[in-house]
């Protein structure tokens, strides 16, 4: 055998190289698949391929008491954070067993004193009774970090009241709960800086009912609380829009009978869900506009649609609605969460946003819970006296 080779000219020098190049040759092809392979779990963010880049958001225009900047910008880091308060905003987020590790991180690196919840706080068809199993399934194992273990000051939403949903058992469960706090399907309170001169009011609205039924009893109701508020800052909570690019659209019932009072009594900010998305409008048509965020959860997407709901680009012509920035607005960003993250369920492409509120400003950042997408930091300058 060795004759044959060497008569070929295979020198055993020349076969041990060939089989060093070999060897290299599967070193290398080896060490290039375990590059490849993901090594994390399917839902660690390090394993994703990247994301789709996002459409380019519509040109802003700042509005009176309105800045939008980089959190990382001087005006941000100059503020007394020592006598300002967080908080953390939820919409649309009753799904059972929902990943809320991003959620807890940023709350507690905030440090929220509270929670506001902006309705749907159980899909499908709401809660029965005190007792349903979705009261540990949705909320008490889910958000059972320390960090949660502050007031939710709770909003219903359309799952929470129609249908077969028990929204009674949504305001029995406050008396046996520390955390959740429903009094009735509409009410208010006042929070205090601890600086303990500044106060943020919070009026919470049972949009469903408001608008099904058009309940003008609550219209006088939140004009009554408007007007008796002397808080330096003033959140309007409802579940429904009053504009809104989304799939829901807007509320006429909203627009003619809430908007003018919050214009009116100067609030700072309408928060909202419904549409299962991001989006930022500003409301004007008056000497006071408001600012509109809807947070909602994008793992049971929608897709905003900008112009083309008519109720909105009427308003944008006129120059009543100013529409800055919405979130999903393409179907590729809708494939990739579900196909990339975990699907529906899992949570981890969700919406959520931090309040912090200030003496002299009230700052508001939306973030999605996978962090794959540019936030939204809204800056409202204190108008109230």
């Amino acid at each position: 055998m060795w004759s044959r080779l060497t008569q070929r000219g295979l020198t055993p020098w020349r076969i041990g190289a060939l089989l060093v190049c070999f060897a290299l040759a599967v070193i290398l092809l080896v060490t290039l698949i375990a590059d490849i392979a993901p090594a994390a779990s399917p839902h660690s963010l390090t394993s994703l391929p990247p994301p789709p880049p996002p459409s380019p958001n519509t040109d802003i225009t700042h509005s009176p008491g309105t800045i939008l900047f980089d959190s990382e910008s001087p005006a941000a880091s100059s503020l007394d954070e020592e006598n300002s308060m967080a908080f953390l905003i939820l919409g649309d987020w009753g799904e059972p067993g929902t990943n809320v590790t991003t959620i807890a991180a940023r709350s507690e690196t905030e440090n929220v004193s509270f929670v506001l919840t902006l309705g749907d706080n159980f899909y499908d068809n709401g809660v029965r009774s005190v007792e349903d199993p979705l009261w540990q399934q949705t909320f008490e194992r889910v958000y059972n970090d320390s960090v949660f273990q502050v007031p939710w000051y709770i909003c219903v939403g359309n799952h929470d009241v129609d249908g077969l949903a028990n929204a009674q058992a949504q305001i029995d469960y406050s008396q046996q709960s520390t955390r959740w706090n429903l009094p009735s399907l509409y009410h208010s309170t006042t929070v205090t800086l601890p600086d303990g001169e500044t106060t943020l009011g919070i009026i919470i609205l049972d949009t469903i009912n408001l608008v099904e039924r058009q309940d003008l009893e609550q219209v006088r109701w939140l004009q009554h609380t408007l007007a008796s508020s002397s808080a330096e800052f003033l959140i309007v909570v409802g579940h429904t829009p009053i504009y809104s690019v989304g799939e829901h659209g807007s509320s006429a019932f909203l627009i003619a009978n809430v908007l003018p009072l919050l214009q009116q009594y100067q609030v700072s900010v309408y928060l909202c869900g419904h549409n299962h998305g991001i989006q930022h409008l500003t409301l004007g048509g008056s000497e006071h506009a408001v600012e509109s965020l809807q947070v909602g959860n994008t793992a049971r997407f929608t897709v905003q649609g900008g112009g083309e709901y008519p109720p909105v680009a009427a308003a944008e012509d006129s120059g009543l609605v100013q529409v800055h920035y919405y979130w999903p607005h393409q179907q590729s960003v809708v494939t990739y969460c579900t196909e990339h993250i975990g699907g529906e369920d899992d949570g981890l492409c969700n919406a959520f946003a931090i309040g912090r509120v200030y003496r002299d400003s009230l700052h508001l950042t939306v973030f999605n819970r996978a962090r794959l997408y540019a936030k939204v930091n809204l800056v409202i300058k204190r108008v109230r006296e």
